[in-house]
């Protein structure tokens, strides 16, 4: 059998380009966002060789897609928006442009020849043509390369002549879509009546320069809008639009700062204007996208979601919810304004910045530089990586610190195994992505045993700002309270104690990153996802109204067998503190963290192999079986196979039994009654059916058939 099919198709529109394995919809696989995920790691690296021609039309056969990777040389311009998409299309072909296009099931991916800079693929931007675009930059980005796999995804135009250069109006010029008319999604500046189109030209024009437009692309996108994005030309014609272009030309912009009632003329600013009437006005446009231009500004979550700003000194995003650090900035560019000027401008700025809907998953923030998990070193900050955290701990290679070492030692009572898993709870506290989908229980019987210390320890990784120590008892109360998880990276709880936790199910959303409405009081709610790991620590099992698996396997219970009272060589906590909090440890601690991090990838987030730690699972089990103890008093199901309690007693009276023992013993959480029913069916392998009773004398049915338990056949 020949190779090469998907080898070939790739090459007739990204020649050379490396071919990597995606998800696809293989395996039963049926969610688009998981299916366009590669498989294939390392593509970014100059020496990645790509899948052969062999592997590609293998694997693409086996109903997995086939990525490719933009070559260099090239960039691909994505348009998700199918309507915008086709006005593309027309114009490259009605305007003569060499180009290469495939359709998505969305809209259009349009390939050019391009040697600049590349872009950040990470945001949505904005073009002259307002229009909004995604880019692929060469050997960073990928597409899905449409195959028989791919419904909906084809190659639509190949060029016969060599690539154009990208066009100026596809460039992407901001990380914005603010300019756009709610209804038809494209921009709002013809879109209005006649008596406005002066003002909306003039501000489109205020826009291009701060885009650095020339007048020549200037002059060229506002007919390209007009030729290919303006359906109403009897209304609007050509001469009219050259006529509001030659307006916008000759209308000049004189920078100037606003001084009691005079105007004094400065080098930057040009949110001042002044007209040939010498009125002034202020351009808060302009302002906010001389801003948004220098400065890193994003949304989190979704579109109410909370304003960050990136720190190039710190080199993470910092959170802005109240706008003060946005509104002196505002304030530090131009004093005299006045509040609503101010507002203003935040308000514009605000509703065009790009909505980031997931922090980065591929750096470690050190306070050196980014940790590229990948490529395992570090490497510098930059604000393409969303993060919005910091470990302020320098990465060292040869860091060592004894006091650190003889510690986790004693605390895992020299078990190698319990070491390992207390290494892999530091590392999922440090990772930007959540590796460990359970609660790490530190568990003590006596006090004395090293669970507040190691706690303390996990503080020395974070700073204050992103730990926060809520009990699974407020979380449960409130949602308020989960609230109040937002932007921590870790949750520690020192004791837990043997109070009933009422509500897993929000415990459970936050182990396992889900979606969650995070609400201030006073404020409006927005929807992120929350990913935050949980430490508890105490002397008693949990005492969590479910049980089954639902809870057994969100539990990770680290066995503390050590007892420091008994230690001759304990130190005073002040000074076991000093020394844990010593730079020396500190790098210590995160060299652990990391390669406790990677053990947890290697086994796909589980922790390592720990017998121990399954016996404090199997002990936990046991004693947080809400029915084991009642049924120990029972005869449900006879061992000698004589009759017993389901044959001679309908389900509705086994259960009042149950209630009144729970009475009895005052179990405060006892099972509604199909829970119950449920839960005898699944032990004992029973089923319910009407059928009559069983008379213990004669071993003959009576009366009528009622609700009762029997054993599956």
């Amino acid at each position: 059998m020949e190779y090469g099919k998907v080898r070939a198709s790739v090459d007739s529109v990204l020649p050379g380009a490396k071919l990597i394995q995606l998800k696809g919809f293989a395996n039963g696989n049926e969610n688009y966002n998981v299916a366009k995920e590669t498989i294939t790691k390392g593509y970014t690296k100059e020496d990645f060789q790509g899948l052969s021609d062999k592997q590609a039309d293998i694997r693409d056969m086996g109903k997995y897609w086939i990525g490719a990777v933009i070559s260099m040389g090239y960039i691909v311009i994505d348009s998700d928006n199918a309507a915008e998409g086709e006005r593309i299309y027309r114009l490259l072909k009605g305007e003569d442009i060499s180009f290469h296009a495939i359709r998505t099931p969305k809209g259009h991916q349009f390939i050019f020849k391009y040697t600049g800079e590349p872009f950040n693929q990470s945001v949505k931007w904005f073009t002259t043509l307002g229009v909004t675009i995604d880019t692929r930059n060469a050997q960073k980005g990928y597409i899905v390369f449409p195959t028989d796999n791919t419904e909906g995804r084809v190659i639509e135009h190949v060029s016969n002549k060599p690539l154009d250069e990208l066009p100026h109006y596809l460039i992407p010029r901001r990380v914005a879509d603010s300019i756009r008319d709610n209804n038809t999604g494209f921009i709002d500046t013809f879109s209005l009546n006649d008596g406005s189109r002066d003002v909306m030209m003039t501000k489109w024009r205020g826009r291009f320069w701060a885009w650095n437009m020339n007048e020549e692309q200037y002059r060229e996108s506002m007919l390209l809008i007009w030729k290919y994005f303006i359906d109403d030309k009897d209304s609007f014609l050509e001469q009219q639009m050259e006529k509001h272009i030659e307006k916008g030309m000759e209308f000049v912009y004189t920078p100037a700062l606003k001084t009691s009632n005079e105007l004094q003329t400065i080098n930057s600013g040009d949110w001042w204007v002044i007209s040939d009437k010498g009125s002034q006005k202020f351009l808060h446009y302009v302002m906010a996208d001389y801003i948004a231009e220098n400065f890193n500004i994003i949304r989190y979550g979704d579109e109410s979601g909370i304003l960050y700003y990136y720190d190039n000194n710190d080199g993470f995003y910092k959170m802005d919810p109240h706008w003060k650090l946005l509104n002196w900035q505002i304030r530090t560019l131009d004093k005299t304004l006045t509040i609503q000027q101010v507002k203003e401008v935040a308000t514009s700025i605000y509703e065009s910045a790009p909505v980031i809907k997931e922090w980065h998953r591929t750096h470690i923030p050190l306070k050196n530089g980014l940790w590229d998990i990948e490529k395992r070193e570090l490497v510098p900050f930059t604000h393409d990586v969303f993060l919005d955290y910091k470990i302020n701990i320098d990465w060292n290679a040869d860091a060592y610190s004894g006091f650190i070492d003889e510690t986790l030692n004693k605390i895992s009572n020299l078990d190698v195994p319990t070491r390992a898993n207390l290494e892999e709870c530091l590392g999922s506290i440090i990772s930007p992505d959540l590796l460990s989908r359970f609660v790490w229980f530190l568990f003590g019987r006596t006090a004395h045993n090293g669970k507040s210390f190691f706690l303390y320890l996990i503080s020395q990784l974070l700073s204050d700002n992103f730990i926060s120590t809520l009990s699974p008892h407020d979380v449960a109360k409130s949602q308020f309270k989960i609230s109040e998880m937002y932007g921590k990276k870790v949750n520690l709880v020192d004791e837990v104690g043997d109070r009933a936790i009422p509500d897993f199910d929000k415990i459970k959303l936050l182990i396992t990153g889900g979606l969650a409405t995070i609400e201030f009081k006073g404020k409006g709610g927005f929807t992120v996802k929350l990913e935050v790991p949980q430490v508890w620590a105490s002397n008693f099992f949990p005492n969590i109204k479910e049980e089954g698996d639902q809870v057994n396997r969100r539990l990770e219970i680290i066995p503390f067998d050590f007892n420091f009272k008994n230690d001759p060589n304990k130190l005073a906590d002040t000074v076991a503190e000093r020394k844990a909090s010593s730079d020396q440890s500190k790098e210590y601690l995160l060299k652990l963290a990391i390669e406790g991090m990677y053990r947890l990838i290697e086994n796909d987030g589980n922790p390592s192999p720990n017998e121990k730690r399954n016996q404090q699972k199997e002990e936990f089990k046991q004693n947080n079986d809400k029915l084991g103890e009642w049924l120990d008093t029972r005869n449900i199901i006879a061992a000698d196979g004589c009759y017993n309690e389901i044959d001679y007693m309908s389900a509705t009276e086994i259960y009042k039994l149950y209630t009144s023992w729970c009475f009895e013993n005052d179990e405060r959480f006892p099972y509604g009654k199909t829970r119950f029913k449920n839960e005898m069916m699944k032990r004992f392998n029973l089923t319910c059916i009407k059928k009559r009773l069983i008379d213990v004398k004669t071993g003959k049915e009576v009366g009528n058939p009622v609700v009762r338990y029997v054993i599956k056949e």
